[in-house]
């Protein structure tokens, strides 16, 4: 009979202590996992025909070398812009070599060129280095030092 209050006793207790939290959670461990988005850059090509030959400019905007860590691909923008294609269908197809695309394109009309072919392109990148440029303006306009972008302001005459 002991035995069988002592044993309806520890019993309760034992359900007790395995529902209940543990006190002291300092040590335990929080595990996030946070997958790796591929992010965008993206440029333009312009195409049209001048004196009965085909002109195609790839442009990429100046911001595009400070916001890409790799070195390397800031300056394959800079080749890719310079180099002088013979056709659309060149700069396509050089441009997905190096894994761009094409992500919108429109066709507008000029008294000088003709038809003007405009399209964006894109590449996925791994990641970007954030930039501000307002505060960049805002550091120019103050004559101080632009403190977020890591560059210095600088004067337009």
């Amino acid at each position: 009979m002991v035995l069988a209050v002592v044993a309806m006793m520890v019993s309760p207790a034992i359900q007790a202590q395995l529902t209940k939290k543990p006190d002291n959670t300092r040590g335990s461990r929080n595990v996030v996992v946070e997958e790796d988005e591929k992010v965008k850059i993206f440029g333009t090509v312009l195409s049209y025909t001048q004196s009965g030959r085909a002109v195609v400019k790839i442009d990429f905007d100046e911001i595009v070398h400070r916001i890409s860590p790799d070195k390397s691909a800031a300056k394959l923008c800079l080749d890719l812009q310079n180099y002088r294609y013979s056709s659309l269908g060149e700069a396509l197809n050089v441009l997905s070599t190096h894994g761009w695309t094409p992500d919108m394109a429109w066709t507008s009309e000029d008294n000088r060129n003709g038809t003007i072919t405009h399209m964006v392109i894109s590449k996925e990148i791994d990641k970007l280095m954030p930039v501000f440029p307002w505060k960049e303006k805002q550091g120019e306009k103050d004559g101080e030092d632009a403190k977020y972008s890591g560059k210095s302001a600088r004067k337009i005459r």
